[in-house]
Protein backbone atom coordinates (compact mmCIF):
# COMPACT_ATOMS: atom_id res chain seq x y z
CA UNK A 1 0.00 0.00 0.00
CA UNK A 2 1.47 3.35 -1.05
CA UNK A 3 1.52 6.20 1.80
CA UNK A 4 -0.90 8.70 2.01
CA UNK A 5 -0.25 12.37 1.50
CA UNK A 6 -0.87 13.03 5.35
CA UNK A 7 1.61 9.79 6.49
CA UNK A 8 4.22 11.68 4.03
CA UNK A 9 3.89 14.74 5.33
CA UNK A 10 3.53 13.53 9.16
CA UNK A 11 7.25 11.69 8.31
CA UNK A 12 8.44 14.42 6.77
CA UNK A 13 7.98 17.06 9.72
CA UNK A 14 9.46 14.48 12.05
CA UNK A 15 12.21 14.14 10.24
CA UNK A 16 13.10 18.05 9.80
CA UNK A 17 12.49 18.25 13.73
CA UNK A 18 16.02 15.94 14.35
CA UNK A 19 19.33 16.99 12.60
CA UNK A 20 19.52 14.10 9.41
CA UNK A 21 21.69 11.30 9.11
CA UNK A 22 22.27 11.31 5.77
CA UNK A 23 25.23 9.19 4.79
CA UNK A 24 26.10 8.33 1.21
CA UNK A 25 23.01 8.91 0.15
CA UNK A 26 21.58 7.05 2.55
CA UNK A 27 18.82 8.50 5.35
CA UNK A 28 19.26 7.00 8.54
CA UNK A 29 16.78 9.29 9.76
CA UNK A 30 14.09 8.49 7.68
CA UNK A 31 14.83 4.64 8.29
CA UNK A 32 14.60 4.65 11.80
CA UNK A 33 11.37 6.77 11.99
CA UNK A 34 9.75 3.43 9.54
CA UNK A 35 6.97 2.31 11.96
CA UNK A 36 6.44 -1.31 10.78
CA UNK A 37 10.22 -2.28 12.46
CA UNK A 38 9.97 -2.77 16.12
CA UNK A 39 12.99 -1.20 17.14
CA UNK A 40 12.81 -2.32 20.27
CA UNK A 41 12.51 -6.07 19.61
CA UNK A 42 16.62 -6.21 19.68
CA UNK A 43 19.08 -4.58 22.29
CA UNK A 44 21.74 -2.99 19.81
CA UNK A 45 19.46 -0.92 17.49
CA UNK A 46 21.39 1.84 18.62
CA UNK A 47 24.71 0.69 18.52
CA UNK A 48 23.83 -0.70 14.57
CA UNK A 49 23.13 3.07 14.04
CA UNK A 50 25.65 4.24 15.74
CA UNK A 51 28.10 1.92 13.96
CA UNK A 52 26.59 3.07 9.99
CA UNK A 53 28.53 6.47 10.95
CA UNK A 54 31.82 4.61 11.19
CA UNK A 55 31.30 3.08 8.05
CA UNK A 56 30.93 5.88 5.89
CA UNK A 57 33.95 7.02 7.17
CA UNK A 58 35.86 4.12 6.61
CA UNK A 59 39.03 4.17 4.56
CA UNK A 60 41.61 1.72 2.79
CA UNK A 61 44.32 0.91 0.25
CA UNK A 62 42.91 1.35 -3.18
CA UNK A 63 43.04 -1.92 -5.60
CA UNK A 64 46.34 -1.78 -7.41
CA UNK A 65 46.21 -0.89 -11.28
CA UNK A 66 45.63 -4.96 -12.38
CA UNK A 67 43.05 -5.94 -10.24
CA UNK A 68 40.31 -7.17 -11.68
CA UNK A 69 38.63 -9.55 -9.78
CA UNK A 70 35.33 -9.57 -8.60
CA UNK A 71 35.03 -11.63 -5.36
CA UNK A 72 31.08 -12.67 -5.07
CA UNK A 73 31.20 -14.55 -1.54
CA UNK A 74 32.40 -12.39 0.91
CA UNK A 75 31.05 -11.22 4.72
CA UNK A 76 31.18 -8.22 7.01
CA UNK A 77 31.08 -8.63 10.46
CA UNK A 78 29.59 -6.17 12.53
CA UNK A 79 30.89 -5.36 16.09
CA UNK A 80 27.20 -5.43 18.21
CA UNK A 81 26.60 -8.83 16.20
CA UNK A 82 29.87 -10.36 17.03
CA UNK A 83 28.65 -9.36 20.60
CA UNK A 84 25.85 -11.18 20.26
CA UNK A 85 26.89 -13.59 17.96
CA UNK A 86 30.62 -14.41 19.81
CA UNK A 87 30.73 -18.38 18.09
CA UNK A 88 29.28 -18.81 14.45
CA UNK A 89 29.55 -21.98 12.75
CA UNK A 90 31.89 -23.69 16.26
CA UNK A 91 34.54 -20.92 15.71
CA UNK A 92 35.26 -17.68 17.33
CA UNK A 93 33.30 -14.75 15.13
CA UNK A 94 36.53 -13.33 13.36
CA UNK A 95 37.24 -9.39 13.94
CA UNK A 96 36.57 -7.82 10.31
CA UNK A 97 36.43 -3.69 9.35
CA UNK A 98 36.47 -1.78 6.03
CA UNK A 99 39.99 -1.41 6.64
CA UNK A 100 40.90 -4.85 6.82
CA UNK A 101 39.11 -6.13 4.20
CA UNK A 102 40.29 -3.71 1.55
CA UNK A 103 43.63 -4.65 2.53
CA UNK A 104 42.92 -8.61 1.96
CA UNK A 105 41.64 -7.47 -1.60
CA UNK A 106 44.38 -5.43 -2.48
CA UNK A 107 47.00 -8.14 -0.99
CA UNK A 108 44.90 -10.94 -2.73
CA UNK A 109 47.42 -11.25 -5.38
CA UNK A 110 50.27 -12.93 -3.17
CA UNK A 111 47.55 -15.94 -3.20
CA UNK A 112 46.32 -15.71 -6.95
CA UNK A 113 48.70 -13.37 -9.05
CA UNK A 114 46.41 -12.42 -11.92
CA UNK A 115 43.11 -12.00 -9.68
CA UNK A 116 43.62 -9.17 -7.00
CA UNK A 117 40.52 -7.83 -5.89
CA UNK A 118 38.66 -5.09 -7.01
CA UNK A 119 34.98 -5.41 -6.56
CA UNK A 120 33.07 -7.65 -3.65
CA UNK A 121 29.91 -8.21 -3.21
CA UNK A 122 29.03 -8.52 0.86
CA UNK A 123 26.66 -10.18 2.96
CA UNK A 124 25.89 -11.33 6.50
CA UNK A 125 27.19 -14.90 7.02
CA UNK A 126 24.81 -17.28 8.89
CA UNK A 127 23.48 -17.49 11.37
CA UNK A 128 22.36 -13.49 9.66
CA UNK A 129 19.24 -12.36 10.49
CA UNK A 130 18.27 -15.18 13.02
CA UNK A 131 19.66 -14.14 15.95
CA UNK A 132 16.79 -15.35 18.06
CA UNK A 133 14.98 -18.04 17.07
CA UNK A 134 11.43 -18.10 17.31
CA UNK A 135 11.57 -14.30 17.45
CA UNK A 136 9.83 -12.77 14.41
CA UNK A 137 9.91 -9.20 15.47
CA UNK A 138 13.86 -9.60 16.29
CA UNK A 139 14.77 -11.17 13.02
CA UNK A 140 12.91 -8.67 11.06
CA UNK A 141 14.68 -5.78 13.10
CA UNK A 142 17.96 -7.48 12.70
CA UNK A 143 17.57 -8.09 9.02
CA UNK A 144 17.15 -4.69 8.60
CA UNK A 145 19.63 -3.05 10.52
CA UNK A 146 22.09 -5.29 8.77
CA UNK A 147 21.03 -4.36 5.30
CA UNK A 148 20.79 -0.71 5.94
CA UNK A 149 24.58 -1.23 7.18
CA UNK A 150 25.63 -2.61 4.18
CA UNK A 151 24.24 0.00 2.35
CA UNK A 152 26.08 2.75 3.85
CA UNK A 153 29.07 1.06 3.16
CA UNK A 154 28.25 0.40 -0.28
CA UNK A 155 26.90 3.57 -1.15
CA UNK A 156 29.84 5.53 0.24
CA UNK A 157 32.55 2.90 -1.22
CA UNK A 158 30.64 2.25 -4.68
CA UNK A 159 33.50 1.30 -6.35
CA UNK A 160 34.92 -1.09 -4.11
CA UNK A 161 31.58 -3.09 -2.35
CA UNK A 162 28.01 -4.35 -3.45
CA UNK A 163 25.63 -6.03 -1.33
CA UNK A 164 23.38 -8.88 -1.44
CA UNK A 165 20.74 -8.28 1.38
CA UNK A 166 20.02 -10.52 4.26
CA UNK A 167 16.38 -12.05 4.68
CA UNK A 168 13.99 -12.53 8.04
CA UNK A 169 13.01 -16.03 6.65
CA UNK A 170 11.49 -18.62 7.43
CA UNK A 171 8.93 -15.74 7.87
CA UNK A 172 7.83 -15.20 3.68
CA UNK A 173 5.60 -12.38 4.15
CA UNK A 174 8.24 -10.51 6.22
CA UNK A 175 10.94 -11.30 3.58
CA UNK A 176 8.78 -9.94 0.83
CA UNK A 177 9.03 -6.65 2.52
CA UNK A 178 12.45 -6.44 3.37
CA UNK A 179 13.27 -8.04 -0.07
CA UNK A 180 11.43 -4.66 -1.94
CA UNK A 181 12.88 -2.63 0.10
CA UNK A 182 16.49 -3.81 -0.35
CA UNK A 183 16.44 -4.11 -3.54
CA UNK A 184 14.19 -0.93 -4.36
CA UNK A 185 15.50 1.69 -1.97
CA UNK A 186 18.49 0.44 -0.33
CA UNK A 187 20.08 -0.77 -3.82
CA UNK A 188 20.98 -4.55 -2.72
CA UNK A 189 22.37 -6.57 -5.94
CA UNK A 190 20.64 -9.29 -4.64
CA UNK A 191 19.19 -11.45 -1.51
CA UNK A 192 21.41 -13.42 0.58
CA UNK A 193 19.56 -16.59 1.82
CA UNK A 194 20.88 -19.71 4.22
CA UNK A 195 20.51 -23.21 3.29
CA UNK A 196 18.12 -23.17 6.27
CA UNK A 197 16.46 -20.90 8.20
CA UNK A 198 15.83 -21.99 11.98
CA UNK A 199 15.41 -25.72 10.27
CA UNK A 200 13.19 -24.82 7.09
CA UNK A 201 14.64 -25.25 3.70
CA UNK A 202 14.28 -22.84 1.04
CA UNK A 203 12.07 -25.51 -0.85
CA UNK A 204 9.61 -25.19 2.20
CA UNK A 205 5.51 -23.45 1.43
CA UNK A 206 7.33 -20.76 4.10
CA UNK A 207 9.92 -19.27 1.64
CA UNK A 208 7.38 -19.83 -1.30
CA UNK A 209 6.12 -16.26 -1.00
CA UNK A 210 9.36 -14.71 -1.27
CA UNK A 211 10.35 -16.62 -4.35
CA UNK A 212 7.41 -15.68 -6.12
CA UNK A 213 8.16 -12.02 -5.54
CA UNK A 214 11.69 -12.35 -6.57
CA UNK A 215 10.26 -13.98 -9.69
CA UNK A 216 7.92 -11.46 -10.25
CA UNK A 217 9.83 -8.87 -10.25
CA UNK A 218 10.31 -6.42 -13.51
CA UNK A 219 14.15 -7.16 -14.12
CA UNK A 220 15.05 -10.14 -16.94
CA UNK A 221 16.18 -12.14 -13.19
CA UNK A 222 17.19 -11.65 -9.26
CA UNK A 223 19.90 -13.22 -7.80
CA UNK A 224 19.73 -15.56 -4.61
CA UNK A 225 23.17 -16.02 -3.17
CA UNK A 226 22.59 -18.70 -0.45
CA UNK A 227 24.91 -19.41 2.08
CA UNK A 228 25.00 -23.03 4.50
CA UNK A 229 24.15 -22.59 8.23
CA UNK A 230 24.69 -24.88 10.97
CA UNK A 231 21.86 -28.21 10.16
CA UNK A 232 18.93 -27.99 12.84
CA UNK A 233 15.94 -30.79 13.60
CA UNK A 234 12.84 -29.60 15.09
CA UNK A 235 11.79 -30.83 18.59
CA UNK A 236 8.36 -31.93 19.89
CA UNK A 237 5.56 -29.13 18.13
CA UNK A 238 9.09 -27.47 16.38
CA UNK A 239 9.12 -25.18 18.85
CA UNK A 240 12.43 -26.41 20.05
CA UNK A 241 15.72 -26.16 17.18
CA UNK A 242 18.64 -28.51 17.94
CA UNK A 243 21.78 -27.88 16.40
CA UNK A 244 21.65 -31.22 14.47
CA UNK A 245 25.72 -31.72 13.84
CA UNK A 246 26.42 -35.84 14.51
CA UNK A 247 30.10 -35.22 14.92
CA UNK A 248 32.24 -33.75 17.71
CA UNK A 249 34.07 -31.42 14.45
CA UNK A 250 32.70 -27.83 14.11
CA UNK A 251 29.92 -27.42 11.94
CA UNK A 252 31.76 -24.95 8.89
CA UNK A 253 34.72 -28.12 8.78
CA UNK A 254 32.28 -30.33 7.03
CA UNK A 255 28.12 -30.28 7.98
CA UNK A 256 28.67 -26.81 5.15
CA UNK A 257 29.40 -28.40 2.29
CA UNK A 258 26.51 -31.28 3.31
CA UNK A 259 23.74 -27.99 3.58
CA UNK A 260 24.48 -26.66 0.44
CA UNK A 261 23.61 -30.31 -1.08
CA UNK A 262 20.21 -30.55 1.24
CA UNK A 263 19.74 -27.10 0.13
CA UNK A 264 19.69 -28.04 -3.74
CA UNK A 265 18.24 -31.56 -3.18
CA UNK A 266 14.93 -29.57 -1.50
CA UNK A 267 14.65 -26.78 -4.29
CA UNK A 268 15.22 -29.84 -6.75
CA UNK A 269 12.46 -32.09 -5.00
CA UNK A 270 10.18 -29.38 -4.42
CA UNK A 271 10.77 -27.97 -7.79
CA UNK A 272 11.27 -24.59 -6.84
CA UNK A 273 13.87 -24.05 -9.26
CA UNK A 274 12.01 -24.50 -12.37
CA UNK A 275 8.62 -23.21 -11.01
CA UNK A 276 10.56 -20.05 -10.37
CA UNK A 277 12.77 -19.60 -13.61
CA UNK A 278 13.97 -16.06 -13.25
CA UNK A 279 15.33 -16.27 -9.97
CA UNK A 280 19.15 -16.98 -10.02
CA UNK A 281 20.99 -18.88 -7.37
CA UNK A 282 24.60 -18.62 -6.42
CA UNK A 283 25.85 -21.76 -4.50
CA UNK A 284 28.90 -21.55 -2.24
CA UNK A 285 31.70 -23.64 -2.12
CA UNK A 286 31.34 -25.34 -5.82
CA UNK A 287 28.07 -27.33 -4.44
CA UNK A 288 30.07 -28.71 -1.34
CA UNK A 289 28.84 -32.22 -1.63
CA UNK A 290 26.18 -31.63 -4.17
CA UNK A 291 27.95 -33.19 -6.99
CA UNK A 292 28.54 -36.25 -5.43
CA UNK A 293 24.80 -36.80 -4.92
CA UNK A 294 23.59 -35.54 -7.98
CA UNK A 295 22.71 -38.12 -10.18
CA UNK A 296 21.33 -40.57 -7.08
CA UNK A 297 18.59 -38.03 -6.71
CA UNK A 298 17.97 -37.52 -10.50
CA UNK A 299 17.76 -41.17 -11.37
CA UNK A 300 16.07 -41.79 -8.33
CA UNK A 301 12.92 -40.16 -9.97
CA UNK A 302 13.12 -42.67 -12.48
CA UNK A 303 11.62 -39.48 -14.95
CA UNK A 304 14.18 -38.78 -18.04
CA UNK A 305 12.70 -35.50 -18.84
CA UNK A 306 12.71 -34.20 -14.94
CA UNK A 307 16.95 -35.25 -14.87
CA UNK A 308 17.31 -33.64 -18.06
CA UNK A 309 15.29 -30.47 -17.25
CA UNK A 310 17.40 -29.80 -13.63
CA UNK A 311 20.93 -30.60 -15.27
CA UNK A 312 19.88 -28.06 -17.35
CA UNK A 313 19.54 -25.37 -14.67
CA UNK A 314 22.44 -26.60 -12.99
CA UNK A 315 24.28 -25.26 -16.19
CA UNK A 316 22.59 -22.33 -17.10
CA UNK A 317 20.57 -20.85 -13.72
CA UNK A 318 23.33 -21.75 -10.67
CA UNK A 319 26.30 -20.07 -10.50
CA UNK A 320 29.03 -21.84 -8.20
CA UNK A 321 31.48 -20.10 -6.07
CA UNK A 322 34.73 -20.85 -5.23
CA UNK A 323 34.83 -20.23 -1.53
CA UNK A 324 37.63 -22.44 0.06
CA UNK A 325 40.31 -25.02 -1.56
CA UNK A 326 38.23 -25.90 -4.43
CA UNK A 327 40.70 -26.00 -7.48
CA UNK A 328 41.70 -27.51 -8.79
CA UNK A 329 40.29 -30.94 -7.57
CA UNK A 330 37.15 -30.75 -5.50
CA UNK A 331 35.89 -28.11 -8.81
CA UNK A 332 36.00 -31.35 -11.20
CA UNK A 333 32.89 -32.62 -9.57
CA UNK A 334 30.86 -29.87 -10.17
CA UNK A 335 32.21 -29.54 -13.59
CA UNK A 336 30.87 -32.73 -14.91
CA UNK A 337 27.42 -31.19 -14.55
CA UNK A 338 28.12 -27.46 -15.54
CA UNK A 339 30.01 -25.23 -17.98
CA UNK A 340 32.97 -22.81 -16.42
CA UNK A 341 31.07 -19.78 -17.39
CA UNK A 342 28.76 -20.62 -14.14
CA UNK A 343 31.64 -20.93 -12.06
CA UNK A 344 32.30 -17.64 -10.14
CA UNK A 345 35.55 -16.39 -7.74
CA UNK A 346 34.42 -16.34 -3.73
CA UNK A 347 37.37 -15.76 -1.13
CA UNK A 348 34.59 -16.54 2.40
CA UNK A 349 36.85 -13.45 3.52
CA UNK A 350 36.79 -12.98 6.90
CA UNK A 351 35.61 -16.36 7.84
CA UNK A 352 38.65 -18.92 5.79
CA UNK A 353 41.57 -19.87 7.68
CA UNK A 354 44.08 -17.75 7.50
CA UNK A 355 46.12 -20.71 6.09
CA UNK A 356 43.61 -21.89 3.84
CA UNK A 357 43.87 -18.34 1.26
CA UNK A 358 47.56 -19.47 0.09
CA UNK A 359 46.24 -23.27 -1.06
CA UNK A 360 42.83 -21.97 -2.02
CA UNK A 361 44.10 -19.60 -4.56
CA UNK A 362 47.34 -20.74 -5.91
CA UNK A 363 45.12 -24.23 -6.81
CA UNK A 364 43.00 -21.80 -9.07
CA UNK A 365 45.93 -20.04 -10.39
CA UNK A 366 47.86 -22.98 -11.23
CA UNK A 367 44.85 -25.51 -12.50
CA UNK A 368 45.73 -25.79 -16.37
CA UNK A 369 41.80 -27.14 -17.42
CA UNK A 370 40.09 -23.72 -16.44
CA UNK A 371 39.95 -20.26 -17.49
CA UNK A 372 41.10 -18.13 -14.64
CA UNK A 373 40.06 -14.69 -16.37
CA UNK A 374 36.72 -15.58 -16.62
CA UNK A 375 36.39 -17.07 -13.20
CA UNK A 376 37.93 -14.14 -11.10
CA UNK A 377 35.73 -11.81 -13.26
CA UNK A 378 34.22 -12.36 -16.83
CA UNK A 379 31.35 -15.10 -15.30
CA UNK A 380 30.57 -12.62 -12.94
CA UNK A 381 30.67 -9.96 -14.66
CA UNK A 382 28.02 -11.14 -16.54
CA UNK A 383 25.65 -12.37 -13.66
CA UNK A 384 25.85 -9.30 -11.75
CA UNK A 385 26.90 -6.50 -14.08
CA UNK A 386 23.72 -4.75 -14.13
CA UNK A 387 22.92 -4.98 -10.47
CA UNK A 388 26.46 -4.03 -8.92
CA UNK A 389 27.19 -0.85 -7.34
CA UNK A 390 29.67 0.83 -9.39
Amino acid sequence: MRPTTSTIAIVGALAATVKAQVYCGVNLTLARLDNTINWNAVPYTDDAFAYMANLSLAQGPDPPANATGIDVHSHMVLPWYAVVEPVIAGEPTPPWSTTAHLEFAAEFGKFILVSRINHTVIASSAPGANVYPGNEAATITTARLINLSLAVLTACRPQRFSFFASMPLPYGTAAVTEATYALNTLGASGVALLTNHEGIYLGNAQVTPLFKYLNSRPEAYTIAYVHPNVPYLREGNGATLVVANPTRYIPGLFEFFYETARMLMDLTMSRTLDTYPKVRLIAAHCGGSFASVLDRMLKSTGDANFETLYKGIYASRVWWDSAGPEYPRQVTGIEAYVPQSQLVLGSDYPFAPTVSYAPAFAGLNSDPNVNVTAIRHDNALTLLGPWLRW
